[in-house]
């Protein structure tokens, strides 16, 4: 070795002098498999901008109803304001949080033509029970009156979407109107 690279290597260690020259090995050169691209090259960035993919959303199916997408949307903030509810209100939170994934099940049920005419009245009925027991939560302390507010907006909404799709369905079987 050169004595400027022995004094260099001296530096590189802390005072502690360097291996004599026949004990020392010579590391091979390191050779790189590709070629070596510039930070700011774009076909780095068309690389990271591919593996994003954003998600689709589900143009078909029962997720496009609006009776659907409104017993979704009631049943997500119901989850959201029932967080707050305490005692014995969280036995009844979970029950109505439980009969709004009932209806979505028995909205795609019917969807997919599995006895509509006896599903529908059925679910007709648990939408009103959820949205009687909501009032009671409210009248009872559980839930807060800007709460009841919010939620009341979304059931009533579902309430409105069941109805109309509930006279779709038994005019479009039927072949009759619902004022006959």
């Amino acid at each position: 070795m050169k004595d400027y690279q022995i004094k260099d290597m001296f530096d590189l260690f802390d005072g502690k002098e360097p291996a004599p020259e026949d004990k020392q090995e010579e590391t091979p050169a390191l050779i790189p498999a590709a070629p070596i691209k510039e930070a700011g090259s774009k076909e780095g960035e068309e690389k990271r901008k591919k593996k994003k993919k954003p998600r689709k959303k589900k143009t078909d199916g029962v997720f496009v109803l609006p009776v659907y997408k409104a017993a979704f949307d009631s049943y997500k903030e119901c989850r959201f304001r029932f967080r707050k509810v305490s005692g014995d209100g969280k036995a009844i939170a979970r029950e109505v949080t439980a009969n709004l994934k009932r209806i979505m099940v028995d909205i795609e049920l019917v969807y997919w033509q599995v006895k509509p005419k006896s599903i529908l009245p059925d679910t007709f009925a648990l939408v009103l029970e959820t949205i009687i027991v909501i009032r009671a939560m409210k009248d009872f302390g559980d839930l807060s009156t800007k709460d009841y507010g919010i939620i009341s907006q979304y059931t009533s909404k579902l309430s409105v979407n069941m109805r109309i799709w509930s006279e779709f369905h038994n005019t479009s079987d039927g072949n009759k109107n619902p004022q006959e």
